[in-house]
């Protein structure tokens, strides 16, 4: 967890680390309902763990343990349908559903979370005289999902050309809904040489983690009685 900074800077014993974990599990059923009809069925679940043991020793945090927690969780399920109407034209379409829930890695914490109770932490640096419960940590529980369907089509009238037209629309409960289309055209005027003219658009929602993700340090002259900050990144 110290990639970025020279020996004296950072503490690099095996005990300063991030440790991830990713569990996915996915499944896939494909059928023809007759010779022109294919069915396929497919989904996927999976889990992310940050250990709550992950940590850094920099000196942002005076060369002792700053922990990180983050989890993440998704569940997708997707039916397709390719059809083909003839030997020129052909179809696929289809839609899903994806349902994520997502706590971001949030500020450097004062101990390890304790992933067996609720959620809660104090901010690395902030336990002093004052105030010794320290500044709570915010931790933001993320819930969305996405719903879309899609379908192309593609035309090959003959050996030399194809003809692709497609469209997606998604709703997205965080960022609610966005068409997206796309259009190929191949032309093969020879064996040696193929022209391609290809347009299309895509939409990328913000990840948990860069819109909440939030880092930063307090100080405090006064035990604990009054804290400042020379740099503090927000969560959005």
């Amino acid at each position: 967890s110290a990639l970025n900074y020279t020996g004296q800077d950072a503490i690099y014993n095996k005990d300063v680390y991030f440790g991830q974990y990713l569990n996915i599990f996915s499944g896939t059923y494909s059928d023809n309902i007759n010779e022109d009809v294919l069915s396929s069925t497919s989904l996927t679940l999976s889990r992310y763990d940050m250990d709550p043991e992950s940590n850094y020793r920099n000196i942002y945090v005076d060369l002792e343990p700053g922990y990180k927690y983050s989890f993440g969780s998704m569940l997708k399920a997707e039916q397709q349908l390719s059809v083909k109407i003839n030997d020129e034209l052909s179809l696929i379409g289809g839609g899903l559903f994806e349902s994520y829930y997502s706590i971001p890695k949030g500020t450097d914490l004062e101990s390890p979370i304790d992933v067996a109770k609720a959620i809660k932490g104090t901010i690395r640096g902030t336990v002093m005289a004052n105030n010794p419960g320290g500044i709570a940590a915010d931790f933001y529980t993320v819930r969305y999902y996405n719903a879309g369907g899609y379908i192309q089509a593609q035309y090959v009238p003959s050996d030399k050309v194809s003809i692709t037209l497609g469209g997606r629309y998604d709703y997205n409960s965080r960022y609610e809904g966005t068409f997206n289309p796309r259009l190929g055209v191949v032309f093969k005027p020879t064996e040696k040489v193929t022209i391609k003219a290809l347009y299309g658009s895509a939409f990328l929602a913000a990840s948990p983690y860069q819109a909440y993700q939030c880092f930063g340090s307090f100080q405090s002259s006064d035990s604990g009685r009054t804290y400042t900050s020379g740099f503090w990144h927000l969560p959005n």
